[in-house]
C-alpha cells in the first residue's frame, strides 16, 4: 500500500498489485475495523498536515460517499 504514484507505476511493471491508502482505509471501514468518525479524522488530520491527494480527495465522494455524501455539483 503506497499513495507514491510512482510505486504504483514500478509495481505494475512488474506485475505487482499495489493499493492507495484510501483502498486500505475503505476496506478497513467494510470489515468494521475503523468507523465512520476515524475515516472522518483520518481525513481531517492529512487536511491539516496538506496531505491529501487528489486521490483521496476524489475518493471522499465516491469511495467514502455513506460518510462524506455524494460531490457537490456546481
Amino acid at each position: 500500500m503506497t499513495d507514491d504514484l510512482g510505486m504504483h507505476e514500478l509495481a505494475r511493471d512488474f506485475g505487482i498489485k499495489v493499493w492507495h491508502g484510501f483502498e486500505l482505509l475503505a476496506k478497513l471501514r467494510t470489515a468494521k475495523r475503523v468507523d465512520n468518525n476515524l475515516v472522518r479524522e483520518i481525513y481531517e488530520a492529512m487536511e491539516n498536515n496538506r496531505d491529501l491527494t487528489k486521490t483521496w480527495v476524489d475518493a471522499k465522494h465516491t469511495i467514502f460517499k455513506m460518510v462524506f455524501g455524494a460531490a457537490k455539483r456546481n
